[in-house]
């Protein structure tokens, strides 16, 4: 009670509503592609622009592989 007040454990949804209503999307925090893996904000994977470079690389390859070259004919 001395941190989070007297009725911490009530289910009061005003406490988040703001005065004006939902604000518009661009002014919502969002994430890279909305990828909930790494959320956003000051808390984000610090790792994951590593794990985009990683994702974009193995996608690229799809693209470039040949499947003639191991014996893999599209019909």
């Amino acid at each position: 009670p001395s941190v989070w007040g007297a009725n911490a454990a009530q289910f009061e949804p005003e406490r988040w509503i703001t005065p004006g209503g939902v604000p518009p999307p661009s002014a919502l925090p969002h994430g890279w592609s909305g990828l909930v893996t790494f959320c956003d904000g000051p808390r984000n994977c610090i790792g994951y622009r590593l794990g985009e470079c990683a994702f974009a690389r193995n996608a690229n390859g799809f693209g470039r592989a040949d499947p003639a070259a191991i014996g893999l004919f599209v019909v």
